[in-house]
């Protein structure tokens, strides 16, 4: 099941789950008749298994919601999702509900946790910890022994020198270079990133968004 169908990112999630041969049910969030439907569905089936689910949305906070909100409903996330182009390190764990895009790199002992997304070629080095429902956009690199708390939201193309901590629900814009940690709750753009970006646009005027 992919909850979230409004967002963009749905066709992405979608190529993903064909690439790993599963196949899925779209459930409008802000639909209540179509989920009611469903779990009347579901409930009269005596196969249960298989029957797990999956966030489209990019936005972290919003993937947060629906994520507990599915839970509640009696769903389960589904294990993690990567596309046949991705590496995953053997070493490395990875939470349910977590999806990782084409050409995405995570290496040894890295730690990644529920319902987080990794867009497209983005690079997590070793020994990093990324906490759950964060949000990266295509091209992140994770220096080694990175960690990024919850609900953290990653902008395309920025770059994080090794050891540094991000805050929960730190949004870092996109191309910046993250070279001292990031406060919980802060925005952050810029080379290198600073809450004033010297004298860049901040991502909520440079239009778009940050992923």
């Amino acid at each position: 099941m992919l909850f979230g169908t409004r967002s963009s990112y749905l066709i992405e999630l979608e190529e993903m789950v064909e690439d790993a041969g599963l196949s899925a049910v779209k459930l409008d969030d802000e639909n209540p008749e179509q989920i009611s439907a469903y779990l009347s569905e579901v409930s009269r089936t005596e196969r249960k298994d298989g029957r797990k689910f999956l966030i489209s949305s990019g936005d972290p906070g919003t993937r947060r919601v629906l994520f507990l909100a599915a839970i509640k409903l009696g769903f389960e996330p589904h294990q993690y999702v990567a596309h046949s182009s991705s590496s995953v390190s053997q070493s490395a764990s990875i939470g349910d509900g977590t999806h990782i895009n084409r050409l995405t790199s995570i290496a040894s002992q890295v730690v990644i946790g529920r319902n987080v997304l990794l867009n497209r070629s983005c690079s997590v080095g070793h020994d990093s910890r990324v906490h759950d429902h964060v949000s990266f956009g295509a091209g992140v690199i994770l220096s080694a022994n990175v960690t990024v708390h919850e609900g953290a939201r990653l902008g395309a193309g920025c770059v994080f020198r090794p050891g540094v901590v991000v805050g929960a629900g730190a949004i870092v814009g996109a191309g910046a270079a993250v070279v001292k940690d990031v406060s919980p709750g802060a925005t952050v753009f810029g080379n290198p990133a600073s809450p004033e970006g010297r004298g860049q646009t901040p991502p909520s005027q440079a239009g778009g968004e940050v992923l």
